[in-house]
């Protein structure tokens, strides 16, 4: 009884095995079915009937030429079937500029974006490229990375003090006397520096802070006192003679005066007994001066105006004038 159920067994698997072979065979020995794909090339759509097994044997019998950087999708060991659909794209040369090296590129793709991916580019943050990075590449079929780099550089600039002129009234001329010296102030600027392929294209100063604040020069300028017609009128006067001399010629060889002032223009000598010494005068047609100064041929309504040259002294010559008082000692006391 076992045995015969072994035996029925083997004989069924041995028919089955034995049909499945017949029909393996019996395929492989018919004719494949043609079925219909469209084949796009340069963007020409053409609808085909073939037998072809795969796409590489479709554009085998289609004629069609691959080269080693085209793209043809679906891949060329895809199986063809019905209402497949085959398109060939087609590599084309781009002239690519980037770190100072010109080179062409077969890219299939038409962005810029897919030129760079194609010849192996990477765009640093600031780099930029022309046409834009998702642009088309165009009929020039040409693009140029920028290489753009920023820098920060501080600089100082040193800012001159000014001069600041303290005006007062002098009876007697006076040089500047500097009250308060100068200081020049420092400022520190930082400025960001542009570069594109290694050109400076644009600066541009983003901060700036005093590292030393400046002081102005204070000098004090003493201005000849001119007193006013008014205040003349309101000053005692009297008429004198008036002659003029030079510090070292003659009179006052040494150039101090009896009162220790250096003899120089606005310096009058007077008699003490009509004119205090210390005494503002105004002298017509000669100015203010100060009374500093006495001499042995001085007497009595008579002065000698000091000027800084015999020339002057000269042309000034003998006088009669009037003589104002415009200040005297105990006036100031």
């Amino acid at each position: 009884m076992e045995v015969a159920r072994v035996r029925r067994a083997r004989a069924v698997s041995l028919a089955t095995a034995a049909f499945v072979l017949a029909t393996l065979s019996g395929a492989g020995a018919q004719p494949a079915q043609p079925v219909q794909v469209e084949l796009v090339e340069d963007g020409r759509a053409e609808s085909v009937l073939t037998t072809s097994r795969t796409v590489a044997e479709l554009l085998a019998e289609r004629g069609v030429s691959v080269g080693s950087f085209d793209l043809v999708v679906p891949s060329l060991e895809t199986p063809v079937r019905e209402g497949l659909r085959v398109t060939v794209f087609r590599a084309i040369p781009v002239r690519v500029t980037a770190d100072g090296v010109t080179r062409e590129v077969p890219v299939v793709g038409r962005t810029v974006a897919d030129v760079l991916a194609r010849a192996g580019i990477t765009l640093g943050p600031l780099d930029r490229v022309v046409p834009g990075l998702w642009d088309e590449v165009g009929p020039v079929r040409e693009v140029r990375v920028v290489r753009v780099r920023q820098e920060t550089v501080v600089r100082r600039q040193v800012v001159p003090y000014r001069t600041v002129e303290r005006i007062v009234p002098a009876y007697l001329p006076e040089p500047p006397r500097v009250l308060v010296e100068g200081r020049n102030g420092v400022v520190e600027h930082t400025y960001r520096l542009t570069y594109e392929d290694g050109r400076l294209v644009r600066e541009e100063k983003v901060a700036s802070r005093v590292v030393q604040q400046g002081r102005p020069r204070v000098v004090r300028v003493g201005r000849a006192y001119v007193p006013s017609r008014g205040e003349l009128a309101r000053r005692p006067s009297l008429v004198v003679l008036a002659t003029a001399y030079a510090p070292n010629h003659g009179r006052g060889v040494d150039g101090v005066t009896a009162t220790g002032l250096r003899a120089r223009r606005g310096v009058v000598a007077v008699d003490p007994r009509v004119i205090p010494l210390g005494s503002v005068v105004y002298v017509e047609g000669y100015g203010v001066g100060v009374a500093a100064d006495t001499g042995g041929a001085i007497r009595g309504r008579r002065v000698d105006v000091c000027f800084n040259t015999p020339r002057e002294a000269y042309r000034w010559g003998r006088r009669i004038v009037r003589v104002y008082l415009l200040r005297t000692p105990s006036e100031d006391r």
